[in-house]
Formats: structure tokens, sequence, C-alpha cells
């Protein structure tokens, strides 16, 4: 964070910490909600076996699970391990975020981003499906930055650009694998999510995003196979090379064409 002294850096790297837990709790639980079909305005977090309401000393992101021993304090039946270890990547990833583009405009435009990318990707894991409603946000959150930032209708024409070309090879790659495979090769959530993640990288950018994802996604076969899977989710791979994108996506492409 440039221009800020070390001790309020640090200050404002935990607080970015603490409310990326804190979001990850209420987006995990909003997510979960919805893939049940549940109200998620309404009614209180409740113990999934024995339907016991949770106070909220039991809510605390991460710490309540750890004080917990990862069992309800009411029935003792075991809690899974994935909102905790959600609720700490968010958390990690916020300071992160922060500590790149520092106090700035970016900075908020990257962390509504990530939270959109967050609930796609435990969306995907749990139902199998990209709601729309996540991917829209995220590409009405680009746009609406573009002119706050300056970048005008020739700079949201640059992002639309490059999120056809993204989206727009991969479609067809995709449709050219369906007649091969004679079957679904990508989920129309997967490419949804690819035109929109197009209009946030350039097209440099938009390659290494691709190569990561598909990386992520050869690495994550052998676990859903195991377990019986057939379909991958590919949401998680596609939002894991978005972050590491935004974070480290111009000094890699950097570093590659300096090699040239």
């Amino acid at each position: 964070m440039p221009y800020v002294s070390p001790a309020l850096s640090a200050a404002v790297l935990v607080l970015s910490a603490v409310l990326g837990l804190a979001l990850g709790s209420a987006l995990g639980c909003l997510v979960r909600r919805m893939g049940r079909h549940e109200s998620w305005i309404r009614g209180r977090s409740h113990c999934d076996t024995c339907g016991h309401a949770l106070a909220p000393k039991d809510l605390v992101p991460v710490f309540s699970y750890l004080a917990l021993h990862g069992k309800c304090r009411s029935c003792g039946a075991p809690i899974g391990a994935g909102a905790p270890v959600s609720e700490a990547v968010l958390g990690a990833v916020f300071p992160a975020v922060v500590w790149s583009f520092g106090l700035t405009l970016r900075t908020l435009e990257a962390l509504i981003l990530c939270c959109c990318l967050f609930c796609i990707s435990l969306a995907d894991l749990e139902t199998r499906e990209i709601p729309d409603r996540f991917s829209a946000v995220a590409g009405v959150s680009r746009v609406v930055f573009l002119l706050l930032g300056g970048a005008g209708w020739p700079g949201i024409g640059k992002s639309v650009r490059n999120s056809l070309v993204l989206g727009g090879a991969v479609l067809l790659l995709s449709l050219a694998m369906d007649r091969v495979l004679k079957r679904e090769s990508m989920g129309g959530g997967d490419l949804k999510l690819l035109f929109v993640l197009g209009l946030y990288f350039s097209l440099p950018e938009c390659l290494l995003l691709l190569i990561l994802a598909c990386g992520f996604g050869l690495l994550a076969a052998p676990a859903v196979r195991r377990r019986g899977k057939a379909q991958i989710p590919f949401g998680p791979a596609l939002s894991g090379a978005a972050v590491l994108t935004l974070l480290f996506g111009q000094r890699i492409v950097s570093w590659y064409l300096g090699l040239f």
C-alpha cells in the first residue's frame, strides 16, 4: 500500500481481513439458503441436523468452528469444514486486494468482483449451477466503475471487445467439443461468466486467465472423479484464476513479454 504509513497499513489490512471473514460468512449463508430455496431475509441460521437456532457466539467466522471443535453445540453433530474454509479464503483475499491496489476506487471494484466470484464458486460447488444474478452484478459493476473511473464509452467498448473475444472463442470451442463428444462440454453459466470476466482484463490477461482456469480444472478432476461426480464444477476454477489474474496478471504478462 504505497504512500501509507506502516501502522495505518497494518490497521487497514486487519480491518479488510475482518470484513472479508464477515462477508464470507454472510454470503456463504446467502448461497446455501438460495440453494435450498429458503428465504435469505427471514429466519435464523440453524444446525442442519437438529434444527437448533445458532446463537451469535456460534456465528463468529472461523473462530466459532474452531472453538466448537467442528461440532454443533446442541446435538454434537459434526459440522462440515466448507463454511470456515470459504470464510478464511475471502478473509485472505480481501487484504490481498487492498494491499495490491491501495485505498482506491479500483479496490472497491475488485472487492465487489471477488464477492461475486465467491458466491459463484459456492453455488457451483453445491448445486452444479451458476446463478445468473451474480454474473450480472459483476458485469454491471464493471461498467459502472469504468464510467466512474473516466474510461467513458471508448473504455467500455474495449472491455466489451475483450469480453466477446474471450467468451466467443470458448463458446466456439465448446460447440465444437459438443459435436465431438456428443454431450455438453461446458455449462451455460460458465460461458456467461467468461463473457463477464472478459470485461475486466486485457486480451493477454484473458489468455492467462483461461490457462490458469484449465490448470485448476485439471488438478481438481481426480478428486471430483473419486467422489463419483460426473460433472466437474468449472466455476471455482474460473473464479480462482480470475482472482490470481486480478492480483498478478499484469506483472506476469509483463514478465513474459519481457522474455522476447
